[in-house]
């Protein structure tokens, strides 16, 4: 996720961007604890499932040394 907003820089990230079933939420929130500042703007849009969703951003100038986990 961290990687995701990084990537995306001001743009930001949305459910909308990740595959189904990804928990924004929950991987932003678990960012959060750990001292990553992460900003969140609700924004309305249309469509056939219209509603308000959340555009997440992080606010933080990082840089990725390593990425663990990943297969080669």
């Amino acid at each position: 996720m961290l990687r995701k907003l990084i990537d995306a820089g001001k743009k930001g990230i949305t459910t909308a961007d990740l595959p189904a079933g990804v928990r924004v939420s929950h991987f932003v929130l678990c960012l959060r604890k750990r001292g990553i500042i992460i900003s969140s703007d609700r924004v309305s849009h249309g469509g056939p499932f219209a509603g308000i969703h959340s555009v997440y951003r992080c606010e933080m100038d990082l840089t990725v040394l390593e990425e663990a986990g990943l297969a080669a």
